[in-house]
Parts: structure tokens; sequence; C-alpha cells
């Protein structure tokens, strides 16, 4: 084979997702660390954690994912920017680190704010750019944090399981009624559903 065929780009740009990323650092973070949870909503009811786990020191990391410009550019109008910046954080439910994970080059170091670190993304890798400084340390138990917020998750999905029960009943009674209007395929594909006996 001509050497040229062996130079093509093998490692050609992958185009990530957030759940690309996620998988990326939930590998990564995989040894001497707990609670690794993604998209839950640790701290307050409308600030969502895109990945979060605790190290073994006790220490609490927040990781923010952005896949464009854009996106990276309007996290700074969230409200947890304000409480990071604040000089007295005593007694505020926050991660003791938080970090930026990007594309790699997306965004500069010079763009991170001082307490924030980044982390690059490159195909199936990541490089701590800049370490993240302590915003605080004050250790938390997060047991009771994450217990509830399983447990309010747990009786929710019953909730909507429950109601599902109820909607398939309901649809399945509507199926019956209709059968006389129904074609004879119509009618094998809902008993393939099992609306129809």
């Amino acid at each position: 084979m001509p050497p040229d065929l062996f130079d093509k780009k093998t490692t050609a740009e992958v185009k990530h997702s957030e759940d690309s990323v996620t998988k990326i650092l939930r590998n990564h973070f995989n040894q001497g660390y707990t609670y690794r949870i993604n998209n839950a909503f640790i701290y307050a009811h409308d600030w969502e954690c895109d990945f979060f786990c605790v190290n073994s020191d006790g220490y609490a990391l927040e990781f923010e994912i952005k896949i464009s410009r854009g996106d990276f550019q309007n996290d700074f109008l969230k409200f947890k920017h304000l409480l990071f910046k604040k000089t007295d954080k005593k007694g505020i439910l926050m991660p003791n680190r938080f970090y930026y994970v990007v594309p790699e080059g997306m965004v500069s170091t010079e763009e991170i704010p001082k307490y924030a670190g980044l982390i690059y993304i490159t195909g199936q890798h990541m490089k701590i750019v800049k370490r993240a400084p302590f915003i605080h340390k004050e250790k938390r138990d997060y047991r009771k944090v994450l217990c509830d917020k399983f447990y309010e998750r747990y009786t929710s999905q019953r909730r909507e399981f429950a109601q599902l029960i109820y909607d398939m009943k309901n649809a399945r009674k509507l199926f019956e009624k209709m059968q006389g209007y129904l074609t004879e395929q119509e009618r094998s594909d809902l008993r393939l559903m099992g609306f129809l006996k």
C-alpha cells in the first residue's frame, strides 16, 4: 500500500454531544470517586449539574459541559456564578471545585473565570488544561441531599408509571369500542402492541 494511505487522518475531529462527553468523564472519574451523577439538580431546583462526583477526600466537583461557544457564553447568566464570586461562602451549598469541559480549543484558559478550571476533550480522552482552584474547602455529607433527590425522582417516576398504566387501560377500552371501524391490518397491529386481544 502506498504510504499516504497510512497518513490519512484516522483521528478526524469527533463531534461530541453532552452524552459522549459525560461518558468520557464517567470513565475518567471511575476510581476513587463516589456519587458519579449526571444531569442532577443537587444544589437548587434551577441548578443542574451536567456531571457531579465526590473525590476520596470528600470534596465535591461539578463539571459544566459545553459543546458550543454560544452555550459557554450563556452559562455566565446563571445565578450560580454570582455565588461562586461571593467572598463569604459559609453555609452555601455549592461544589468545592468547578470545571468547564469543552472540545479542545473551543475556549481558551483566559476565558475561564478565576474560580473555575478547564478540561479539553479530544477524541475519547480528556486533559485538564487549567486545574480548578477551591471555591471553598467546606466538606459536606451528600448522602442525605442525594437520598432526598433520588427519593423525589423515585416517587415522581412511580406517579408517571401509574398514569401510564391508567392511560393504557383507557386506550385499550377505546380501541375495543372502535374495533368495528378498524381494518384487519389495524386490528393486527393493535394486537401486536397489546391493545387488543
